[in-house]
């Protein structure tokens, strides 16, 4: 007896490679639930290794995960938030194609009839038997109402730029992807002599019987550009039952495929991943007939990273198991065959660490942790009845999209500014000794000084609100006043030799912020996202500052020669890179509507970049001191100097400088008050 098709017929041996960015991408810009706690990272986390090594191609794609916190329900794995920062729940992150499976190239509608017919071939070869069937192939059962309790909802969703082709992807998931996963729970439950069935949500047939729910949901133009989106929108239109787990065929090539899991191997029914909020499960195009069961099962609550042969990101390392893949690439998982012979469809190798079908002996670390076997989404025993197959697949009417590449930037929301009719009304100065200087409106709320021998100030970003504010310093350690929040240093072994945090950018909704290093290294905590870096490349130049978008979806790097990378929805406008500067550039500054950027010299010169208009420099004046910041106000910006001197444009006031008593240590940083 034969098992499913799969892509990947062989156990599953899906290798994570920590690979440098791709300098294309760099150019081009290519790119949880439980509050508190601090970002669970450090030099060794096999998490940053993949944030700062995305691979599209392999659906690699972090946009919308941060790292979760510790001590949180998604301590050691991905927090995933809104455009909005709402949190939608935590997971293990992407898991890549397999080898030779490009996901942008998605799946055309002869690759779907295929499927459909495999699925078919499967039950024919029971010759009926339902129950033959079952164990061949796998089914969807009719369970009470199909409504009833906890229920794994399937989803087709299409994003609206891409073609809606239900009419054939909905017959396949029925006759083929959905039973599959079916198969894969009961012939792993027989092994350990026992019988279990995803409960799946189904509705009357017409005939007397049932069929898979599938409803068709449509998503707008970016509902498909990264998980968190594609959830968010979910929930919206109503997707947010905790007793659902939502299994998503995404018609679309972005992943392959990702799923919500929480950190809890507590082993009683009030686990969190048995019902404490909706979770979701995404498989994109190219992965369909493989990838599904794998993601569900990570809904279901595994691999726990206590569990015996778990690796750190949610996975294991003993098999053939679907769920086991290196996924830490050099780190300390290392692959070993356990289950020789084995399906490597089958889930959890000896039953030892995520499944076991009945009642684990009493040494089994699953007999004192959570068994994903006593999930409320598993029927443990027979069917009570089983849903006939589909005998239509749609006549293939509709037409293929999937050889179309769809964008994964970001959309772009209402970009937060200064509300219209106000304009700054203080700001903040700070020096690389850690001295704070407040002016107009400005409160002074604390400082740094003083710093330990040899460490310097770099930068201070403030509150939304203006009531408190971060300073980072170049050892990567970031203070907070006011009403700023602490959500973690950079840890000193991550940084190189001579390798220097120079700057700090807040997320818009301020519970997250970015530090940016000068090999071009960027760290995100709280709910900043990861969109890229070049701390993989060699650069002509150190990177000199970094400035996140006012969409807090993306960012900028800039180098001493005026050369730009973009990454996330920072769009490229031009630099100096190519033009032979008096003096090197040292600040950059946005737009507030995100359309250009000012990029300014220290000799005052500045350079003024798509929609940013230019009001003025200080390149024809002689300064007692260089130009050392730069910032946005609404039209307008306002430059200081190593003295303290504030030079205001455009709509920016001036209210007061140091001008006149320098500081002992040079003005690094400036920074706005609304």
């Amino acid at each position: 007896m034969s098992a499913p098709r799969r892509l990947d017929p062989s156990p599953r041996r899906r290798a994570f490679a920590t690979v440098a960015v791709a300098v294309a991408a760099i150019v081009s810009g290519a790119g949880p639930l439980i509050p508190g706690g601090t970002p669970a990272a450090s030099a060794a986390d096999p998490r940053l290794a993949k944030m700062a090594s995305p691979s599209p191609f392999r659906g690699m794609v972090y946009t919308g995960l941060s790292l979760g916190k510790r001590g949180s329900a998604c301590d050691g794995v991905f927090e995933a938030k809104s455009r909005t920062g709402a949190s939608l729940g935590c997971s293990h992150g992407p898991d890549p194609a397999p080898p030779g499976v490009d996901v942008r190239r998605g799946r055309a509608d002869h690759e779907l009839q295929a499927d459909f017919a495999a699925g078919l071939a499967g039950t024919a070869a029971a010759d009926g038997d339902a129950g033959s069937a079952s164990a061949l192939l796998g089914s969807i059962g009719c369970i009470a109402d199909g409504l009833l309790g906890a229920r794994v909802q399937a989803i087709y969703a299409v994003a609206a730029d891409r073609t809606d082709r239900s009419t054939t992807v909905v017959p396949t998931i029925r006759a083929s992807y959905a039973p599959k996963v079916d198969w894969q729970i009961n012939q792993s439950a027989a092994e350990t002599g026992g019988e279990a069935h995803v409960r799946f949500a189904t509705e009357p047939s017409g005939d007397g019987g049932c069929r898979l729910s599938v409803p068709v949901v449509h998503l707008s133009a970016s509902g498909d550009d990264s998980f968190s989106n594609t959830v968010a929108e979910l929930k919206a239109k109503g997707y947010n039952r905790p007793d659902r787990k939502y299994l998503i065929w995404a018609d679309a090539n972005v992943l392959c495929g990702v799923g919500s899991v929480y950190s809890d191997s507590r082993p009683g029914l009030n686990n969190l991943n048995n019902g404490y909020a909706p979770m979701f499960a995404r498989v994109d195009a190219a992965c369909w007939d493989y990838a599904e069961g794998h993601e569900l099962m990570h809904t279901l609550g595994s691999v726990q990273r206590s569990a015996p042969h778990a690796t750190s990101s949610g996975h294991c390392w003993d098999e053939p198991d679907d769920m086991c893949y290196d996924d830490d690439g050099n780190g300390p998982a290392t692959m070993q065959t356990r289950c020789a012979g084995r399906n490597g469809a089958l889930f959890d190798c000896n039953h030892d660490d995520y499944f076991y079908a009945g009642v684990p002996p009493v040494s089994n670390w699953l007999a004192t942790h959570w068994n994903t076997f006593n999930s409320s989404w598993i029927l443990s025993g027979p069917l009570p009845g089983v849903a006939p197959p589909p005998t239509d697949p749609g006549g293939g009417t509709s037409t293929s999209t999937t050889s179309t590449t769809t964008t994964t930037r970001p959309p772009d929301p209402d970009k937060p500014k200064p509300p219209k009719g106000r304009r700054a009304s203080g700001y903040w100065m700070l020096t690389a000794g850690g001295h704070v200087q407040p002016f107009g409106s400005a409160g002074f709320l604390g400082q740094p000084y003083p710093l330990r021998t040899g460490t310097r100030a770099v930068d201070l970003e403030p509150t939304a609100t203006g009531g408190g504010y971060w300073v980072l310093d170049d050892a990567g350690q970031v203070r907070y006043y006011g009403d700023a929040v602490p959500y973690g240093n950079v840890p000193v072994n991550l940084l190189e030799r001579d390798e220097r945090p120079i700057s700090l950018s807040a997320t818009p909704t301020g519970e997250g912020y970015w530090v940016f290093t000068t090999r071009g290294r960027v760290v995100p905590f709280g709910d900043a996202g990861f969109f890229g870096d070049v701390s993989a490349l060699s650069l002509n130049r150190p990177v000199t500052g970094s400035v996140a978008t006012p969409s807090g979806l993306g960012y900028f790097l800039f180098a001493s020669d005026g050369g730009i990378f973009t990454f996330g929805d920072a769009a490229f406008h031009g630099s100096t890179g190519a033009m032979r500067l008096n003096r090197p550039v040292v600040a950059m500054a946005a737009t507030p509507e995100g359309g250009g950027y000012w990029l300014v010299g220290s000799d005052g010169g500045l350079f003024a970049f798509g929609a940013a208009g230019f009001y003025g420099s200080m390149g024809a004046v002689d300064l007692n001191r260089p130009v050392s910041a730069v910032v946005p106000g609404g039209a307008g910006y306002l430059m200081v100097g190593e003295d303290g001197g504030a030079f205001s444009f455009g709509d920016v006031d001036f209210f007061g400088s140091m001008g006149g008593s320098p500081p002992a240590t040079p003005v690094v940083s400036v920074a706005l008050r609304y």
